[in-house]
């Protein structure tokens, strides 16, 4: 999927676009320098993309900059969407048109999305993997966080629900992340009717998100950089796979133990002894201690008198097993629904691929 993409394409707009001006004033009152600000533009499920005027020639507003998630401004979510560049941002463009009331007939905007003839500024490449829960997808997490390392780019992780490799880097980075936390902390729009954002929730609870951005001097390098050379269908999710196993991750590593919700950190560190074969009577220091923290277990479901029935062996994982899982399609309750929107497919008559 597509999350996002920032463009400049060339149209002729009658007014210049933008959200006001950002301007530094010199102690005299005299404007030092002053920039335009992007517009707002919001979609018809409450997302907004940003856009400006980024050209005037001989007077005339010749270019204009698009930033945004496609996905999200169109169907109102970005739990899933369109791997097709060209057809995603041409339905981006002329939706984003029509909300700024600029006729694409009168300008050349049709021909040029068409044919890819837009310069891609940055673009952020996604795929959702599945595991069985919520808790394992953060534990895959915290896992990875402790051994995973990246070619030549730093690590960084934030609280144990994101891992991020190259964060600042100017040309490329990844981000893996649980997106049932995500979609909790940046909540569905209202727009969308209450069952709907329950199923879209339920998608998202066990969906381990990698996610790779490419800026400009990346996507110069890899000859990406215009819409025209996306020419392989396949292209999204081959970077996205590309970056994944240019991770550094040991071959076999112990998983950490899914976290209990309402444990105190003693009784999960109890709980993780226990999961892993250890005897905790030989462990804790007493019996009562051993029969108090069985006590306080009973009501989650372990009980620690019983053999966990888990040799520590059973829990060395390939972190990297998870990726090679088939991927997950849009929601079957969706489709055909405006919320799993499916670009009409474009092509140019500058486009010699196959339809």
């Amino acid at each position: 999927m597509i999350d996002w993409l920032t463009i400049d394409v060339a149209i002729e707009h009658p007014e210049l676009i933008s959200g006001g001006k950002v301007a530094s004033v010199r102690e005299d009152g005299t404007i030092e320098w002053e920039i335009d600000k992007f517009k707002q533009v919001t979609g018809s499920h409450d997302a907004t993309v940003s856009v400006k005027t980024k050209k005037v020639e001989d007077g005339k507003t010749s270019m204009i900059t698009i930033s945004g998630n496609p996905v999200k401004f169109l169907q109102g979510h970005n739990l899933f969407g369109s791997d097709d560049l060209r057809s995603l941002a041409f339905a981006f463009v002329m939706g984003v048109l029509e909300k700024l009331g600029i006729p694409s007939e009168n300008t050349h905007v049709e021909f040029m999305m068409r044919n890819g003839l837009f310069l891609i500024k940055r673009i952020d490449c996604t795929h959702n993997f599945k595991l069985n829960s919520r808790e394992e997808v953060r534990s895959w997490i915290r896992t990875a966080t402790k051994f995973a390392s990246g070619r030549h780019q730093k690590t960084s992780a934030y609280s144990e629900k994101t891992l991020y490799i190259g964060q600042n880097s100017r040309r490329v980075s990844l981000k893996i992340y649980c997106k049932g936390d995500e979609i909790i902390a940046h909540k569905l729009s209202d727009k969308i009717p209450l069952c709907v954002r329950n199923v879209l929730a339920l998608y998202a609870d066990k969906i381990l998100r990698c996610e790779v951005t490419l800026r400009g001097k990346e996507l110069k390098e890899r000859k990406l950089e215009w819409g025209v050379f996306w020419t392989d269908k396949n292209q999204v999710y081959n970077i996205v796979m590309e970056r994944i196993m240019a991770m550094k991750l040991p071959e076999n590593i112990y998983l950490d133990s899914v976290r209990i919700e309402g444990l105190k950190p003693r009784q999960q560190m109890a709980y993780d002894s226990w999961k892993t074969g250890k005897d905790l009577r030989s462990v804790l220091k007493s019996k009562p201690t051993f029969y108090r923290y069985r006590s306080e277990l009973l009501p989650y479901g372990i009980d620690i008198a019983c053999p966990s029935g888990k040799e520590r062996g059973e829990f060395e994982v390939p972190l990297k097993e998870v990726f090679n899982k088939p991927p997950i399609g849009v929601l079957e309750w969706l489709q055909n629904t405006i919320y799993a929107y499916d670009p009409p497919v474009i092509r140019g008559e500058l486009d010699k691929r196959d339809v």
